[in-house]
């Protein structure tokens, strides 16, 4: 307890110990929650809506939750998230699929984020995801004036993501994918776009 108030006194990161309470506060949130989503599979990455539904979170400590379904209303992806001093830079956010649990981690200028529960990549401020300790970017959001942004996997134009700073139709999709991925690239593709819908987005 003294060890957060200081923390919280000097503006300092979370500790592991309550950013792990967290995730398992988190967890146990979204497992109790009762929808029940539908199987991912490759289709269904390009199902993707941006729009969401927002679960209570009355007498807990999460900031926020909700449901993320397809463009045909099917309940996909559940998501939590807490921020640690909103302004500061700290966010911890959980999105969960029927077989993918992303944990992302803001702190300040990087995101550090975990796949199933192991440490995975980190984003940077310039929408650049970096393999573990890797210092050249596999995947990265090239920002455009259009209605969607490319999504390059390496030197490939892999899919377009929709541009949260242009007017969208109804229910647009959120992603169209250009080739098929690998299943490391498929994860990282989704490690980087559900963030984009986190941050640039929800704005969260």
């Amino acid at each position: 307890m003294l060890g957060e108030l200081i923390r919280e006194l000097l503006k300092m990161p979370p500790s592991t110990r309550v950013i792990q309470r967290d995730i398992r506060l988190m967890l146990d949130f979204l497992k109790t929650e009762p929808t029940e989503l539908i199987p991912w599979g490759s289709e269904e990455t390009e199902l993707l809506s941006i729009k969401d539904i927002k679960i209570k979170t009355k007498r807990s400590k999460i900031s926020g939750a909700g449901i993320i379904k397809t463009i045909f209303q099917e309940p996909l992806l559940k998501y939590a998230y807490k921020h640690y001093r909103k302004g500061k830079g700290y966010l911890l956010a959980t999105v969960m699929s029927d077989n993918r649990i992303y944990y992302y981690l803001r702190l300040r200028a990087e995101v550090q984020v975990y796949l199933n529960g192991e440490f995975f990549g980190r984003i940077d401020q310039q929408s650049r995801f970096y393999l573990r300790n890797g210092r050249q970017a596999v995947c990265e959001i090239e920002r455009s004036s259009g209605e969607y942004n490319m999504v390059k996997i390496g030197v490939t134009n892999v899919a377009q993501i929709i541009n949260p700073k242009v007017e969208q139709s109804k229910n647009p999709r959120m992603a169209v994918l250009m080739v098929d991925l690998s299943p490391r690239d498929l994860n990282v593709f989704l490690g980087l776009i559900l963030y984009e819908w986190l941050n640039k987005i929800k704005k969260i």
